[in-house]
């Protein structure tokens, strides 16, 4: 699959500093670019009542916001912890 990182990520990306989270961050990215289908992503899950908006589980604590455009690119919109995660997503 391709793959998009939005402004926005960047955003949400440079103001945590925890590195463990961070290497997590980093193998997902890399499964990301080697998967074939949504279904080979762990961890995501439609967003209700919004179509093509997935949210991926890093850990316990820290979501990902993905948007999955029609021609297989993934767009990684936000991340945060999951008290603050659903209050900007989507």
């Amino acid at each position: 699959m391709k793959l998009d990182i939005k402004k926005s990520f960047g955003k949400d990306l440079k103001s945590f500093k925890n590195p463990k989270v961070k290497s997590k961050l980093e193998e997902l990215i890399n499964c990301i670019k080697s998967a074939v289908t949504l279904l080979d992503i762990p961890y995501t899950e439609p967003m209700k009542g919004h179509s093509n908006f997935y949210r991926i589980k890093l850990d316990h604590n820290f979501r990902i916001g993905i948007y999955l455009r029609g021609d297989q690119t993934v767009e990684l919109l936000r991340f945060g912890s999951r008290e603050d995660f659903y209050k900007s997503f989507p």
